[in-house]
């Protein structure tokens, strides 16, 4: 009696095991990367209509405050909108690794604004951004709704 309820209890935990470890229903990864494109490419079209809300030549200061503004609040919505999706479950870890770095990527051109306008990127930018192109996420880098 006592053997059959160790079978029980083994063979439970088992069904448990495959049923808890196969309920991730990831995207596959080109259904992956054109949904975030989507998400993307609209955010960009967002950011160019705003950008030329400041006109044809806008001093250094409106960019800096455009970017404060609107650009990183930008971001921040895409970034939301990106962590809904599900990724290939193979690459979750490396596509939260891609998404948190453009997350600091985003707080970074938020915080070093001048250097951001002033050279397009910062080091963090850039690494975010390498990434994220890797990963065939060429629509979704930290630069692409600028003017």
């Amino acid at each position: 009696m006592r053997l059959r309820g160790i079978t029980l209890t083994v063979g439970l935990v088992v069904i448990a095991a495959a049923c808890g470890g196969s309920s991730y229903k990831g995207l596959s990864k080109s259904d992956y990367v054109a949904q975030a494109s989507a998400i993307c490419q609209k955010n960009t079209v967002q950011g160019k209509a705003a950008f030329k809300s400041l006109g044809s030549s806008p001093t250094e200061q409106q960019v800096i405050d455009f970017v404060k503004s609107k650009a990183v609040p930008l971001y921040n919505q895409e970034l939301v909108e990106l962590r809904k999706l599900k990724p290939p479950q193979a690459d979750r870890n490396t596509v939260n690794t891609i998404l948190d770095d453009e997350q600091a990527a985003t707080n970074d051109a938020g915080t070093n604004t001048k250097q951001f306008v002033d050279q397009g990127s910062t080091a963090v930018t850039k690494k975010a951004d390498a990434e994220a192109i890797a990963y065939g996420l060429k629509d979704c880098v930290t630069g692409s709704t600028s003017g």
